[in-house]
C-alpha cells in the first residue's frame, strides 16, 4: 500500500480493543469480544482507538475500547453470523464497526488514520472479502463493514495505520499498530 507522507518514518506500536454490548471473553492470553449478528439483521458498534507514541525505542500499546467500558481492551474481535440465515438474508446481514480516533494531550500532536487505515498481514488476509473499510471525518473515523456470505470462517490479522502530526514542528510520522485480529464467521 503506498502512502504519501511529508517527513515520515514507519514505526510499530501495539494495539488492543473492546466493544459495546457484548462482554469481552478471555481466550488464553487474548481478550476477545464476540459480536453476534442475528438472522437477517445488522449491528452497529462504536469503539474508541487511542494510539500511543513509542517510548524508549519500544512500541506502545494502542487501546481499542468500548466507550461504555473504557478500561477494558481486547486483542481481537469475532463477528458471528447466524447459520440459519437464507442466501437473501446473508446478502443484507452486516456488522458496522465505527472506530473513532482519540487524541492524547500528552502527545502534543494530532493522530489521524492514514491511507486505508489498515494494513493487512498477507499470511492472514481477507480471502473471502468479508471486511470493507473506509476513512471518514477528516481521518478521525474508520468505518469497517463486516459481512459473511456462505458458511465460511477466517481470521484476518491487520494493523491500524495512522499518522501523527507534531503540533510544534509540523513533522508527520506514520505509525502502525501491532497486528490485532478480526474473525468473520458463520457461526
Amino acid at each position: 500500500m503506498a502512502v504519501e507522507k511529508k517527513s515520515s518514518n514507519v514505526k510499530k506500536a501495539t494495539k488492543k480493543a473492546v466493544a459495546k454490548s457484548a462482554a469481552p471473553k478471555k481466550v488464553g492470553k487474548k481478550n476477545e469480544l464476540i459480536i453476534k449478528v442475528s438472522q437477517g439483521s445488522q449491528v452497529i458498534r462504536s469503539f474508541n482507538l487511542t494510539p500511543a507514541l513509542p517510548c524508549n525505542g519500544q512500541a506502545a500499546n494502542w487501546l481499542l475500547v468500548d466507550p461504555a467500558k473504557p478500561k477494558k481492551d481486547i486483542d481481537s474481535l469475532r463477528v458471528s453470523f447466524s447459520v440459519k440465515s437464507s442466501s437473501l438474508e446473508q446478502e443484507f446481514e452486516r456488522a458496522i464497526l465505527e472506530i473513532n480516533m482519540q487524541q492524547n494531550p500528552r502527545d502534543k500532536g494530532v493522530w489521524r488514520f492514514m491511507g486505508t487505515g489498515v494494513a493487512v498481514n498477507p499470511k492472514y488476509s481477507d480471502v473471502h472479502h468479508d471486511v470493507a473499510v473506509e476513512i471518514v471525518d477528516q481521518g478521525l473515523t474508520l468505518i469497517a463493514q463486516v459481512q459473511v456470505i456462505g458458511d465460511t470462517q477466517e481470521e484476518i490479522k491487520f494493523a491500524y495505520v495512522a499518522s501523527f502530526t507534531n503540533t510544534a514542528s509540523g513533522e508527520v510520522t506514520i505509525y502502525e499498530s501491532q497486528d490485532p485480529g478480526i474473525q468473520p464467521t458463520r457461526p
